[in-house]
């Protein structure tokens, strides 16, 4: 690529990341048939379509797709060493975070989060999804999201992580249980019914890729959506449920639950943040992570 083809980069990506010529002109505050202009010239370039046009919009060939996180990366880069993003001032900061989380972030990260933007950085506002998504990878790289939340980073090769905590968990059964009390033994464990946090995308618990073995064993009597739900169904039953210890505490009593210590190890479980690598020097970006880490560390 020659020097002059450099002003080429800022129009691929904010094609890439808009699939929409209007909306990247927009974005840029250029015309459109000027997009269109530098995407013929991107196109004898890389000798490829690189996109074509679906519907209101256009999509990416696979090239567009695979040359993306390079070009991204590197006008990150440069745009990191202009005054206006080395300056970075939360106070005075106007933006929307998104952030795709499993629910449990909802009952612990996510309330510490909001009491430290409120103080620090009162015109930021957030977007929280489920963690819900075939390639959570595409839409970090396209920004669809700013962050992941989940606890098995491994699941995600291609993207940075750091853990924000890491929780005990503990057995929850309903206060009149029969059987349990103060203690469970492992062989009790097996032989009780058990309310579980399903994955969106299948049947299994979220706890699974653990590879606890009396995990694995657990006879599954209740998948529930979210962690919260599975307060409710334990308590109206003789089933059991694993949580974390920080939700347990905050909720047994509310929903007239017992705490009881697990018969297994490990016993514990992080959660990690998740980012594309493009955006990793990018000041808002960072600020956020590091927002997300004090959360963290404030349980």
């Amino acid at each position: 690529m020659k020097h002059t083809d450099l002003s080429l980069i800022p129009i691929f990506v904010a094609v890439m990341e808009e699939r929409n010529l209007s909306k990247a002109a927009q974005r840029l505050g250029i015309s459109q048939p000027a997009v269109s202009q530098s995407l013929k010239k991107l196109k004898v370039l890389y000798d490829d379509q690189l996109f074509t046009r679906s519907g209101n919009g256009v999509t990416p060939t696979t090239l567009a797709i695979d040359i993306y996180p390079a070009l991204a990366q590197s006008l990150d880069t440069v745009t990191t060493t202009f005054p206006n993003s080395r300056n970075f001032n939360a106070k005075s900061v106007d933006k929307t975070f998104s952030i795709a989380a499993i629910s449990v972030a909802s009952y612990n990260v996510l309330p510490e989060l909001s009491h430290l933007l409120q103080r620090d950085a009162p015109n930021v506002k957030m977007e929280v999804h489920p963690l819900y998504g075939a390639d959570l990878e595409s839409e970090l790289r396209f920004q669809k999201f700013d962050i992941i939340l989940s606890a098995y980073p491994e699941n995600y090769k291609h993207l940075r992580n750091a853990v924000i905590l890491s929780e005990n968990l503990v057995v929850l059964a309903a206060k009149e249980h029969p059987r349990i009390h103060d203690s469970i033994s492992a062989e009790q464990f097996i032989t009780e019914k058990h309310v579980v946090h399903a994955q969106w995308d299948s049947r299994t618990s979220y706890l699974e890729p653990m590879g606890v073995e009396l995990l694995n064993q657990r006879e599954t009597y209740w998948r529930a959506a979210s962690i919260l739900e599975m307060f409710p169904i334990v308590q109206g039953s003789d089933a059991i449920a694993v949580v974390p210890k920080s939700l347990a505490k905050k909720y047994a009593n509310v929903f007239d639950c017992r705490i009881v210590e697990a018969p297994f190890q490990p016993d514990s479980v992080s959660m990690s943040m998740l980012w594309h690598p493009s955006r990793t020097n990018e000041p808002a970006h960072k600020w956020f992570r590091a927002m997300l880490l004090r959360a963290g560390e404030r349980l």
